[in-house]
């Protein structure tokens, strides 16, 4: 999807657990050609097996890009592309996030966002390049609908 990047960080296992840098500064400059946003706000959320969160998305002007990870759990990623007269319109993607290989998506400005939790407890950072504004902050898109591919049950909690 247009201009979103994603990153997979080394991880080092050992006995111990497990160490990974999910953001590094080279390899973000490398891939888009400058650094990551002078972050404004640094998030979390905790979510049980099958909750489906999002789609969130922040008004254009001003929007908000985010840099996003789950470092514990499992999550199946929704990426919709929100940009009128962008060629993906309206266009979805999906990618797993998880605490096992720490990959990272970095989500420009236009770009609505949604997980589904796919084991306990799962968690996911946000790195967030302006400050919450709740007139600015939508969650649901009325043009999209919930994958058939995903298999979610009706009862899933949304937010």
């Amino acid at each position: 999807m247009e201009g979103v990047r994603e990153f997979t960080p080394q991880v080092f296992g050992d006995e111990r657990g497990c160490f990974a840098s999910p953001y590094r500064e080279a390899s973000f400059s490398a891939a888009l050609g400058r650094p990551l946003f002078p972050v404004k706000d640094i998030s979390h959320n905790m979510s049980a097996r099958g909750v489906l969160r999002g789609i969130h998305y922040t008004a254009t002007p001003p929007g908000r890009a985010k840099y996003v990870y789950c470092p514990y759990g499992r999550v199946l990623d929704f990426l919709v592309a929100l940009r009128v007269g962008s060629p993906t319109f309206g266009r979805w993607e999906t990618t797993e996030l998880s605490g096992a290989d720490c990959r990272a998506l970095y989500i420009p400005v236009g770009v609505g966002h949604a997980f589904l939790s796919q084991q306990d407890d799962s968690i996911v950072v946000y790195l967030m390049s302006k400050g919450y504004v709740a007139e600015d902050t939508n969650w649901r898109c009325p043009r999209w609908t919930r994958p058939s591919a995903c298999r979610c049950p009706t009862h899933l909690a949304c937010s």
